[in-house]
């Protein structure tokens, strides 16, 4: 999460702050399965979350990644919100030339990526196991 030069965890950490409010971290962390003490370790910058948690926590919170993450000041892209404005079904749209997931699909889409993205990467370390040991 640290590739862009405006993000860091401690941005991260001051935006998930300031998402939070008054709410108590242990009532958020346990709705995204974590625990406070993760939490708390997210909020001062000592760690991150992994990517299907960031996913959770823009849910939660109704913000957009680049607002959690600190490289945006808004907190939804305004063609995020056009989409799903009155949307009963996940929407699929194109703006500026990146592909933008309806909220209520966004999930749903992320993780069949990660389940697919996983199956590859396992078939490819099985034929990298077996070429290693066909001595090649």
């Amino acid at each position: 999460m640290q590739n862009e030069k405006n993000s860091s965890p401690i941005a991260f950490g001051l935006r998930l702050r300031e998402c939070r409010g008054l709410q108590r971290t242990s009532d958020l962390a346990e709705r995204v399965g974590k625990t406070a003490q993760t939490w708390n370790g997210w909020e001062r910058g000592r760690s991150e979350p992994e990517f299907a948690t960031l996913v959770k926590l823009c849910q939660l919170f109704d913000v957009s990644a680049d607002f959690l993450l600190g490289m945006s000041q808004e907190r939804k892209p305004a063609t995020l919100s056009a989409i799903t404005q009155g949307a009963n079904s996940p929407a699929l749209a194109t703006a500026g030339g990146t592909a933008v997931v309806a909220n209520s699909g966004m999930t749903e889409h992320l993780q069949k990526q990660v389940e697919d993205l996983t199956t590859e990467k396992n078939r490819l370390l099985g034929i990298i196991e077996a070429l290693s040991n066909k001595g090649v």
